[in-house]
């Protein structure tokens, strides 16, 4: 990776965000921040610049949708931001597109399609 070097990725699933994070990682990005709580996570990107953020939909302090809404208001710039989800619905992705949100990622993970998220993303900064 050229210019994306530091990823954020927010999953309560511990195992989900290990294996995304790792994910991640491999394709080269140097620096990924794990979190479980969306809370701490905004207070991380309130304090720490990153280029990118991945967040579940499904967690229970918020969704990702509401996480996503919350940042909006509280940043002045957003990082490039990506719904995760176990459910593949075009209605989620349609909102996630609606409120600014640049891509969806499905689960189970896809090595080839992260990959590619984030080389599109990475030529585009």
């Amino acid at each position: 990776m050229k210019r994306l070097k530091r990823a954020l990725v927010i999953d309560d699933n511990t195992t989900n965000l290990m294996v995304l994070k790792e994910l991640i990682e491999m394709i080269g990005v140097p620096q990924v921040i794990a979190e479980t709580n969306p809370v701490y996570a905004l207070n991380i990107l309130k304090k720490t610049p990153v280029d990118c953020v991945l967040i579940d939909q499904n967690m229970p302090q918020m969704s990702g949708l509401e996480l996503y809404s919350e940042l909006k208001q509280v940043m002045p710039s957003i990082p490039a931001t990506f719904m995760v989800s176990a459910i593949d619905d075009s209605e989620l992705r349609e909102k996630a597109r609606a409120i600014g949100m640049v891509g969806f990622i499905s689960k189970p993970f896809r090595y080839e399609i992260i990959e590619r998220m984030l080389r599109d993303l990475d030529e585009r900064l």
